[in-house]
């Protein structure tokens, strides 16, 4: 990471993810909302109604399930520029 100190490179990667996760949940689930009722209806007929029914800890779960994802690959990440060699990653030829 040129001009970066791998301290530095983490933070830019880390907060990259934090930010994009904090983005991201609040817009999947209102999509995931939309897609669902949008389903359960294009499927319901005159003779059956599909209904969509929503529960506030699938929306808890599925996002404590995106936070620890995202949890362990920043410490990937992490792990990663903390091992890297930087004289080495300088002199590959692209």
């Amino acid at each position: 990471m040129i001009g970066f100190t791998k301290g530095e490179a983490a933070f830019v990667l880390l907060g990259e993810l934090a930010i994009i996760t904090l983005i991201a949940l609040p817009i999947g689930s209102l999509l995931g909302y939309w897609l669902a009722s949008a389903i359960a209806a294009g499927f319901s007929t005159d003779l059956y109604q599909i209904r969509a029914s929503f529960a506030p800890e699938a929306y808890g779960l599925a996002a404590l399930a995106v936070l620890v994802a995202s949890v362990i690959s920043g410490w990937l990440v992490k792990r990663d520029v903390d091992n890297i060699d930087l004289v080495s990653a300088l002199k590959t030829r692209e």
